[in-house]
């Protein structure tokens, strides 16, 4: 028995679902008619349709538009901008207002294909309240010819680009001049593929996307602390919309600190460091997008003197007192290290006698006197003076013989020095010979630099013995006609 309840319900169930659709569709207003599109320029197209004859007059009707917005409408016509860059479909539907019991119609659809594509990442920046920028990158089937035009939302006047930027030979931007900061506008991108003509179309709203001039940093020292000040980007009624972040190093070591809506900011100051700032202006999420390039680096105070005296003056002072050491060493090295004496040469210097007279660097010693030297007066010859004359077996003061540097003059006659002939000593000769009483030419005897030769015995010289006079000594005295090795 159940079992049959069961079956009958299914089979209800069933009737309903067939019967629903037919009900559902006579409740239905009827789709508009004859949907068509044309263009009414560069940037828009119309959209108009027909009111379907199945329409019972009396019930008001509305048609929805549908494209990536939705509107409404009571004509049968719609006007609307079209950015071509990617296949748009346009859904149209019969809306009841006034109908009792009637519902919205099906969709009528119409589609505007897709273009060949010139362009990609079209972007404009607006960076005055007066000029902006437009920037593309060229797409593979893009011509060479591509020319860009725009109009001002609300005008009809259609303007080509006059001032294009290029890369490698094409163009890939515009720079626009004008008052362009209150309006929405259109671009068309044109240029032809395969004999045909192909356009992209954009939308530009400027001031939502805001790339300003970077601020420039006023830096004024206060008393303990830095004062920065900037001017805010030049955008009428705008001031609202910028933040800005300020990047600053102190002592080398760098710190960011985001500021909300000012144009001035403190930063506590060290003398000891170098202060290095950067400011950057970001339009706010609520207006639009875009941020300015950070500001030139404006620097406060002087680098860090340690660094610079450990990194080159340090050095460069050690290196200079190293030069200068050495320098004064190798001039004054016998000064600091004398040389040391040889103990035999001061035991022989001790041992000489202690009247000594040097002739070049020995000593002519004692006097002649009664025929021989006498040791009861030295005379110096090499730095002193030979004094006096030899007169009546003595030396007479009365008269200086310069013996070292100048001459000793005249000759030995008769007990006395006679001025008739001059004789060099210490550079020249000691000449002749003495021989009855007077000296004699006939042979010369070098002194200073050779050796004064032989002894005086009979009235003349014998070679049997030399005597060194200029680096030894005048050795011996004058005895009987001969030289005597008794005494030096």
């Amino acid at each position: 028995m159940m079992w049959k309840h069961l079956e009958c319900l299914l089979a209800l169930q069933c009737f309903i679902c067939l019967v629903r659709p037919a009900f559902v569709d006579e409740k239905a207003l009827p789709e508009p008619c004859d949907l068509s599109l044309t263009w009414i320029n560069e940037f828009q197209i119309k959209l108009s349709w027909n009111l379907s004859k199945d329409l019972d007059p009396s019930c008001r009707v509305s048609y929805e538009i549908k494209k990536p917005e939705t509107m409404v409408t009571h004509k049968s016509f719609v006007e609307l901008y079209v950015f071509l860059v990617d296949a748009v479909t346009y859904t149209v539907q019969t809306k009841p207002e006034e109908c009792s019991d009637r519902t919205i119609s099906k969709p009528v659809n119409i589609t505007v294909t897709k273009p060949t594509e010139l362009v990609k990442n079209f972007n404009c920046s607006l960076y005055t309240s007066t000029a902006m920028n437009c920037s593309w990158l060229i797409a593979s089937q893009a011509p060479e010819d591509l020319l860009l035009y725009y109009k001002y939302a609300g005008e009809n006047d259609i303007e080509q680009c006059s001032d294009y930027l290029y890369t490698a030979g094409q163009r890939t931007g515009c720079h626009l001049r004008g008052n362009i900061s209150e309006q929405k506008m259109y671009f068309q991108v044109n240029g032809t593929v395969n004999g045909l003509s192909v356009r992209n179309t954009f939308l530009v709203e400027p001031l939502k996307n805001i790339k300003p001039q970077a601020p420039k940093v006023k830096i004024t020292k206060e008393s303990r602390s830095l004062s920065l000040s900037w001017a805010p980007p030049d955008f009428k009624d705008r001031f609202n919309c910028w933040n800005y972040t300020l990047r600053y190093s102190k002592c080398q070591e760098t710190q960011c600190k985001n500021i909300s809506k000012k144009t001035n900011e403190n930063i506590p100051y060290d003398p000891r460091c170098q202060y290095r700032f950067q400011v950057k202006a970001v339009y706010s999420d609520k207006c639009g997008t875009g941020q300015s390039d950070w500001s030139e680096e404006e620097i406060y105070g002087a680098e860090d003197s340690l660094i610079i005296v450990i990194a080159i003056i340090v050095p460069a002072s050690l290196f200079l007192f190293v030069i200068l050491f050495l320098c004064c060493l190798m001039k004054y090295r016998e000064t600091i290290f004398p040389k040391i004496p040889q103990p035999s040469v001061i035991l022989k210097g001790m041992l000489n006698n202690s009247k000594e007279q040097t002739v070049s660097t020995a000593t002519l010693s004692g006097v002649f006197r009664s025929g021989h030297w006498s040791k009861s007066k030295e005379q110096t010859v090499s730095t002193a003076t030979l004094s006096g004359v030899f007169c009546s077996g003595h030396w007479s003061k009365s008269k200086e013989q310069t013996v070292s540097t100048a001459t000793l003059s005249g000759v030995f006659c008769s007990g006395h020095w006679s001025k008739r002939k001059e004789q060099t000593v210490s550079t020249a000769t000691l000449s002749g010979v003495f021989c009855s009483g007077h000296w004699s030419n006939s042979k010369e005897q070098t002194v200073s630099t050779a050796t004064l030769s032989g002894v005086f015995c009979s009235g003349h010289w014998s070679k049997s013995k030399e005597q060194t006079v200029s680096t030894a000594t005048l050795s011996g005295v004058f005895c009987s006609g001969h030289w005597s090795k008794s005494k030096e």
